[in-house]
């Protein structure tokens, strides 16, 4: 007998981090009642500092492989997993993420329940250092709303979801032209993907298990409101990628316009916030920042890219 899944963690220049996620990692493990190992398999993308020796520490805990991935970019790593992957199917998590106890027993449980070909779970946040107060802990958490079933349009987080391994490979996997690569923020790679599998193949299962959650790191340079308006402003400018049919992809300059609200001074719309949801100006500025990057980040990407012929 044989697990049915396998837990890639995907990783670069984090050894830090990493041992906090594959210590919770196993001790989430070893809470699934009694089966065969599950393998983990991390990839190594490209790393400069002890990320080898960091994750091959936590062998005797693990049913672990360490592999490297010398092309740099999370697709490319996720994709070497894929490869590499020998169970029915695949669970991505993030290197900056710790597991929660339950979540690999509702791994186990969501697959035999739901069979997915798509699953995944909601996550929040965790910091190794104090948060500026404008800093909300709804920037660091995803999907609390969500309800256990399938999903109709709505799409996971990449950072803790699982796929069915046939699946991903007919898919082709990530596309390398999407997400991050080193240092250089890039998003979308998971997201394309959904979007696909509701376009395409509208019998495929995306479900969402809202026991297997997760605590997902909030590093330092996410406290930093430009880090979020500068996401903000990438995913809009890959949109076109990511989700041709969103209609923001081809919002006309008007629509842009009125929807950021470019005729009401910003010092009007900052005294005027709703002060309970947004107790400081730079928590508002956040919030309508990332909205606009958005928006004008797919306008800009219209503007400067020649049409196809």
């Amino acid at each position: 007998m044989t697990a049915r899944f396998t837990v890639a963690v995907c990783t670069r220049n984090r050894s830090d981090v990493l041992t906090l996620c594959l210590d919770a990692l196993a001790a989430s493990l070893d809470a699934v009642p009694d089966g065969p190992p599950v393998p983990v398999i991390v990839v190594d993308n490209a790393s400069t500092d002890t990320t080898r020796t960091t994750a091959e520490a936590s062998a005797g805990r693990l049913a672990l492989r360490v592999i490297g991935e010398p092309r740099l970019g999370l697709s490319h790593a996720r994709n070497a997993a894929l490869a590499a992957c020998e169970t029915e199917f695949l669970v991505y998590l993030d290197d900056d993420a710790k597991p929660l106890a339950g979540w690999a027993a509702a791994i186990a449980d969501g697959i035999e329940r739901h069979v997915p070909d798509v699953f995944g779970g909601p996550y929040r946040p965790f910091y190794l250092q104090p948060k500026p107060l404008w800093l909300d802990d709804a920037l660091g958490s995803a999907h609390l709303d969500l309800t256990e079933g399938r999903l109709d349009g709505e799409c996971l987080s990449g950072g803790n979801m699982g796929w069915r391994t046939d699946l991903l490979r007919d898919l082709g996997g990530f596309s390398p032209a999407l997400g991050m690569v080193g240092g250089q923020l890039r998003l979308g790679e998971e997201t394309q993907l959904q979007k696909q599998i509701y376009a395409e193949r509208p019998e495929a299962h995306i479900v969402f298990l809202p026991a297997m959650e997760m605590l997902h790191l909030v590093a330092p340079v996410k406290m930093r409101a430009r880090y979020w308006w500068r996401r903000a402003w990438d995913y809009g400018w890959r949109l076109a990628e990511i989700a041709p049919d969103d209609p923001i992809a081809s919002m006309p300059a008007w629509r842009v316009v009125a929807e950021t609200r470019l005729g009401l001074p910003l010092a009007l719309r900052l005294v005027a916030r709703d002060r309970q949801q947004y107790p400081t100006w730079r928590a508002f500025s956040v919030a309508y920042g990332s909205r606009a990057a958005i928006l004008w980040g797919a306008l800009a990407r219209r503007w400067t890219t020649p049409a196809s012929p």
